[in-house]
């Protein structure tokens, strides 16, 4: 591996947009944490766009006018990143930071490559012929010239190294640990949540159709809330919803920030179904609040069942109905003690100073 003192970051990612806001915050979450630690500092270069969310305060955002390489030359001219300490790290796959992150190697800055997900089996099925000749012909071979691929979740690593048959560097994402957890009661009523963007993969639909098939459905001893922005499933959800006027379903649109942190302090279990991810930050995120998790295999998070602080559910609609039941079993104390084994176990392994660690052992 090549070394070098690297005291600046540059993240490259495709889209700031709210539905891109998993893979583009988690990307720039370890931030102030290596400045903080290390006086590495980090920013976010990314396409102009009057949709973009906002990064948070401290992080400094270039924003890309053109996405050609003569629009990468002009931000080089003006901001003028040193190779020598520069880390170069794109997100996300198929768009121009890869042919950036290339570009950008052999000018002879350090990159890293970091796919999120993007190459998972289930994601390359979609449009999968035009996925599979782009990869095999441009992608991989523009991906020989990273000097890091990196993981963020046990089976990606794995699936990765089958892709590009090289050493793949496994670093999850983080969370910021809160300081002020209050111990979570359990006591009824209790809310199951789930917070992503409303894309099929993510099993929205088929939750929503089995809590209305499931006891938990129409008591008001439950209640589901469902919150992140649309992102094609918004519609059904809704025709869902009309159908149940006087239900225990609920959708609150997107929420961040504070009042995410609310939900979450108010909520008891956390629900994502997904078929396919690369490592969903909003789990741990949700887990540290003390939220039971439910979730399945295909968020790629299988530490969290071998340590026994989470219930695995499949995809289809009996095997969520069934998941969802399974969690009435546990009394209240019960549930008290696996909520603080849950809350502990991310905040020792998955909080932003254990991460941003893994991330300088890779880069001095």
């Amino acid at each position: 591996m090549q070394q070098s003192l690297i005291n600046r970051i540059i993240h490259i990612v495709d889209t700031l947009l709210p539905v891109n806001f998993g893979i583009w915050n988690a990307a720039i979450s370890p931030s102030e944490t290596l400045w903080n630690l290390y006086n590495i500092k980090s920013e976010c270069w990314y396409p102009a766009d009057k949709r973009n969310g906002n990064l948070p305060v401290g992080i400094k955002g270039i924003e890309l006018q053109s996405l050609r390489l003569e629009g990468l030359n002009q931000i080089l001219q003006i901001e003028k990143p040193d190779s020598d300490n520069t880390l170069i790290i794109t997100h996300g796959v198929w768009n121009y930071p890869t042919r950036w992150g290339n570009y950008l190697a052999k000018r002879g800055y350090r990159w890293w490559y970091v796919p999120h997900g993007m190459l998972e089996p289930w994601s390359m099925q979609q449009k999968w012929l035009k996925k599979q000749v782009y990869f095999n012909l441009i992608e991989k071979n523009l991906v020989k010239k990273a000097e890091v691929i990196r993981a963020v979740g046990k089976p990606e690593q794995n699936n990765l190294t089958k892709l590009f048959g090289r050493e793949i560097v496994l670093i999850p994402n983080g969370i910021e640990a809160d300081s002020a957890i209050r111990e979570k009661s359990f006591a009824l009523p209790r809310k199951y949540v789930f917070i992503s963007r409303l894309h099929h993969k993510k099993g929205i639909l088929p939750l929503v159709e089995a809590w209305y098939s499931s006891n938990l459905s129409d008591n008001k001893d439950f209640e589901l809330i469902i919150a992140g922005p649309d992102d094609g499933e918004l519609s059904k959800i809704q025709h869902l919803l009309s159908h149940h006027p006087n239900g225990n379903v609920n959708y609150a649109g997107a929420v961040y920030g504070a009042e995410k942190k609310k939900l979450l302090e108010a909520s008891h279990f956390f629900l994502l179904p997904s078929q396919s991810e690369g490592f969903p930050t909003s789990i741990p995120e949700a887990m540290q609040y003390g939220l039971i998790p439910i979730f399945s295999e295909g968020c790629n998070f299988p530490e969290a069942f071998e340590a026994g602080v989470a219930i695995k559910t499949g995809i289809e609609v009996n095997e969520i109905r069934e998941s969802l039941e399974s969690s009435l079993k546990y009394d209240e104390k019960s549930l008290i003690i696996w909520s603080k084994k849950i809350s502990q176990f991310v905040r020792e392994k998955y909080s932003l100073p254990v991460i941003a660690g893994l991330i300088k052992e890779r880069i001095v």
